[in-house]
């Protein structure tokens, strides 16, 4: 490798770069648009801990009750509001030698009868979700944020390939389907309402 004077230039910008971590990870809160992150500059402003030498400074005990009381305000919208959450587990991450943290784990299957509509249907690909509440050895939760996404980007990740007719075809509610053609055959009579866009055939 020939050094010049752009190359020395850029060498030593790269030298002046701070560095980037391993540890980055982020844990979304299902049905909310929070966000908790995890880097290496996070948990280097915690206490160190080797396994053997001493007390955990951050016992799990303290980790579950310190997630508890950030669900128990959580307020869930969307789907979210669909699944009956409890605990699950408490696990301990290790992002190096002597730096760790909680990752407290809340269970959320789906319950049909929390479903305000008629029936008690699910929606498109009910399953089980998980909430990941991380809680460093400081005994706090990490930073938490609102995700970048726009109101209605997010309400549009929230019912993603929703197909509202094919539910309410294959779920039971005929009489709502009922209802949609009624409105639709009402609605060709209906002087102000808008023009509907056809394909231009010829």
């Amino acid at each position: 490798m020939k050094w010049n004077a752009s190359t020395a230039i850029v060498f030593a910008v790269l030298l002046t770069l701070p560095s980037t971590s391993g540890v980055a990870d982020e844990f979304e809160v299902y049905g909310t648009p929070a966000v908790f992150t995890v880097t290496s500059e996070i948990l280097a402003k915690t206490p160190e801990w080797k396994i053997g030498e001493g007390p955990i400074p951050c016992g799990i005990g303290t980790a579950i009750q310190v997630a508890k009381e950030r669900h128990d305000k959580t307020e869930f919208g969307g789907f979210g509001e669909l699944h009956a959450w409890s605990y699950h587990r408490a696990v301990l991450v290790s992002a190096d030698d002597n730096r760790f943290y909680w990752l407290v784990t809340y269970k959320g299957p789906y319950d049909p009868s929390l479903f305000n509509g008629p029936g008690g249907y699910s929606y498109p690909g009910a399953r089980t979700r998980y909430i990941h509440y991380p809680v460093l050895m400081s005994g706090e939760l990490a930073p938490e944020r609102a995700r970048n996404d726009k109101p209605a980007e997010y309400r549009s990740r929230m019912i993603k390939d929703f197909d509202y007719r094919n539910v309410i075809e294959t779920a039971g509610w005929p009489h709502l389907l009922n209802d949609i053609e009624e409105w639709h055959e009402r609605r060709k009579d209906d002087p102000f309402a808008p023009a509907e866009t056809k394909p231009n055939v010829r």
